[in-house]
């Protein structure tokens, strides 16, 4: 019996790499938002706040970021896995830090989620399209949006 395994997650280089490139994708579409990259177990490990951009702001690009790391789905994605079923929407509504606005994005690598990243700022398919860019640019998979 095998009693523990390994589980890949992002490094902090890779992380900031990627808030970067959220960033750079946000300015070249004239946006200014919050962008979060999480590990696999949801922990923050990269943090960006454009200028001008809100403290609520960053409370959402985190909840994103966590939701998707956490379930390894785009936040839009699960929004509607949650509507199919009454009792996981009522089970997932009152935890903490699930936020189903879509912007929040699986980071994978290698098969596996390694990480989240949330986007907020934007309307909901800016912040997808920012959080897939940034994905793209690093040359990491985009798991659905």
């Amino acid at each position: 019996m095998q009693v523990s395994r390994k589980k890949s997650t992002i490094t902090q280089a890779a992380a900031k790499a990627l808030a970067e490139a959220a960033i750079a994708a946000a300015t070249e579409r004239g946006l200014a938002i919050g962008v979060c990259i999480t590990d696999a177990e949801g922990a923050p490990v990269a943090l960006l706040r454009m200028d001008g951009v809100g403290a609520p702001i960053v409370e959402f690009c985190s909840e994103k970021a966590y939701t998707s790391a956490v379930t390894g789905a785009a936040t839009r994605d699960f929004h509607a896995h949650m509507a199919s079923s009454p009792s996981l929407q009522m089970g997932m509504t009152g935890r903490p830090r699930f936020l189903v606005w879509g912007g929040g994005l699986p980071v994978e690598y290698g098969g596996e989620t390694i990480g989240g990243i949330g986007i907020s700022g934007g309307t909901e398919d800016q912040d997808i399209e920012v959080a897939a860019a940034a994905l793209a640019a690093l040359e990491l998979a985009v798991k659905s949006r």
